[in-house]
């Protein structure tokens, strides 16, 4: 079994090709594996193998030879189960493949994905018309950045509040291991002790 790349995605900065068989979109493990931040596609491998199981992921993951791949065949996976990945996972990277799905990711014809990338990954445009943008590139994004998630959270049920918060806690740690941040870590325990710790603020 042969699958063609039809056109690459950027997902969190990351290419991801989009490969059809079967006439059906697929991503393959090695692509999910760098948006969704393992070190190396066996972490996407192990869940699957996890949840292989599921009535719901049957029929929708396959071994196929890739165009212009070298090696082995390659395990890809279909929307369903892509969809069913990012659902179940905290990973950072899940919370935007799940709304480049919903904008219509994986079927996105070839023009209109290379129309679309420099969006990919925000496709939640919101915008506050009551705030003046500031002056500053860097200051300007974290404002938007700030009044984005105003936004969400104003949407959001509480289980999806509860969701959004472990991303954002997932991504802190990562940043911590990124780089050198040390008032990051003491700021996060400041928060959580507002809300959480007995004797808080909140």
């Amino acid at each position: 079994m042969t699958a063609c790349v039809v056109f690459t995605a950027n997902i969190n900065g990351v290419d991801l090709d989009v490969v059809q068989t079967e006439g059906k979109r697929w991503l393959t493990a090695r692509d999910l594996a760098a948006v969704l931040g393992y070190k190396c596609e066996s972490g996407v491998r192990i869940a699957y193998s996890r949840h292989r199981k599921v009535e719901r992921l049957q029929g929708h993951s396959i071994k196929a030879k890739i165009a212009g791949y070298v090696g082995s065949d390659a395990r890809i996976f279909d929307e369903v189960a892509v969809s069913y990945f990012c659902e179940n996972s905290k990973r950072p990277g899940a919370f935007h493949i799940l709304r480049w799905l919903d904008a219509g990711g994986m079927q996105m014809n070839a023009t209109t994905a290379a129309e679309s990338a420099p969006v990919a990954a925000n496709v939640l445009a919101f915008k506050s018309p009551s705030t003046t943008p500031p002056a500053s590139q860097d200051e300007r994004q974290k404002a938007y950045c700030r009044e984005l998630m105003k936004t969400l959270l104003r949407y959001s049920t509480a289980l999806e509040a509860e969701d959004l918060t472990h991303i954002i806690e997932a991504e802190v740690v990562n940043l911590i291991g990124r780089r050198h941040c040390p008032g990051l870590n003491d700021a996060r325990y400041e928060v959580y002790r507002r809300y959480w710790l007995q004797g808080g603020d909140v």
